[in-house]
């Protein structure tokens, strides 16, 4: 009995360290293929993030096995969604994500404030 729960024991431990995947990825602007530092990384459904390095390289850790979304967002740039399941085929695999570039618009601002109004010519009348 006492070797039955051991045995019990590593088995169930052993699931838990082979269904932590890594996520490995290097994010880069489409059109110049430079790489976006600060790129933030998402997976959506088990709420770990991470921001690209340097160079534009992210790594997420301890994903469980199963189908997740990817999301990929940089300021100025196109979102980028992948749907990803773990465990990967390949555990070293680097994923290469390119995102656009969005055109630059600025939006109206508005300012707007409260308060009392006075005029010049009030000043001028109330110093004489």
């Amino acid at each position: 009995m006492k070797s039955f729960l051991i045995i019990i024991f590593f088995l169930f431990l052993y699931n838990i360290v082979v269904a932590q995947n890594t996520f490995k990825a290097i994010i880069r602007n489409d059109k110049t293929k430079e790489v976006l530092k600060g790129a933030s990384v998402t997976v959506s459904d088990v709420k770990l993030s991470a921001a690209s390095d340097t160079n534009g390289f992210v790594v997420i850790n301890n994903i469980p096995n199963g189908k997740f979304q990817i999301q990929i967002s940089y300021v100025g740039f196109s979102r980028q969604e992948k749907t990803i399941t773990f465990p990967l085929t390949h555990s070293e695999q680097v994923f290469e994500f390119g995102l656009e570039p969005q055109p630059g618009e600025l939006a109206e601002v508005v300012i707007a404030g409260a308060g009392r109004v006075e005029t010049a010519s009030r000043l001028v009348r109330d110093e004489g």
